[in-house]
């Protein structure tokens, strides 16, 4: 599974030193970057919040996004969306992590760092860069180092979101104290849209902690479908933009 290969690459990085900062800098760095909204705001405002995905490419996928399209793509969110998420995994998505600082310069929507972080080093990283939120994996992290990771990025001043497959991955989530949830509504194995898994999961999270479907919406009839589901907020593919000619009517319709 991509997602288990990427968990155990970040891991290999942190043991190998090859991803270690120098946590001094890191933190003396910390209070220069641009201010942004919060992601938590965002989400918590009525109706569904819109979030932009930066993706230079899928897994595998040729022909990454240029630097050029990045900064044309985080110039277009930044009148029709609530969020940006933007892609950072290097090995399988072509993913830059100074695509967060060069896209903190241009809009100050909060930016979700959308990779998978293993250490307190990437979540201080994250924030130096200029990231309003980051993502963790509940499957990945044992109640402790969830509960600390939290704990941490909650000191920062930045909003954690957690993402959750199954029932007990929300237990765990509740238990550590996430107050942001992210859901997968896109298959594993096959990448079929399927909002069901949504309306599923989301009977078993309180309705004081907010949701938010992950799984890029890529046309009108897989955001269509989304009616009525018991989200906050909804990744958007880049390719939406040319397909819906109005991202906040469309986005205001499924209330």
């Amino acid at each position: 599974m991509l997602l288990s290969k990427i968990i155990k690459k970040r891991n290999l990085e942190i043991s190998n030193h090859s991803y270690l900062y120098d946590v001094a800098e890191l933190v003396e760095n910390l209070e220069p970057v641009k201010k942004s909204a919060s992601f938590y705001d965002q989400l918590a405002k009525p109706g569904v919040a819109s979030i932009g995905l930066i993706q230079r490419s899928a897994a595998y996928e040729p022909n990454p996004l240029s630097d050029e399209e990045v900064a044309n793509l985080a110039s277009a969110y930044s009148g029709c969306v609530d969020a940006i998420a933007i892609m950072t995994e290097g090995l399988y998505h072509n993913g830059n992590v100074d695509d967060i600082k060069n896209c903190r310069e241009m809009t100050s929507l909060p930016i979700l760092q959308n990779d998978i972080l293993v250490s307190p080093l990437h979540v201080f990283h994250a924030k130096k860069l200029g990231a309003s939120a980051v993502i963790y994996v509940s499957f990945a992290l044992a109640l402790g180092e969830l509960e600390d990771f939290i704990r941490i990025t909650h000191g920062l001043k930045m909003d954690p979101v957690v993402l959750v497959d199954k029932k007990e991955d929300i237990t765990k989530a509740l238990k550590a104290g996430a107050r942001i949830l992210a859901i997968n509504n896109r298959e594993k194995r096959t990448g079929r849209f399927n909002p069901e898994k949504i309306k599923y999961l989301s009977g078993f999270i309180p309705s004081d902690v907010l949701t938010v479907g992950i799984g890029a919406v890529h046309n009108s009839q897989e955001l269509e479908s989304l009616r009525g589901c018991e989200l906050n907020g909804i990744f958007l593919d880049h390719r939406l933009l040319g397909r819906v000619a109005d991202i906040k009517s469309a986005m205001g319709n499924l209330a």
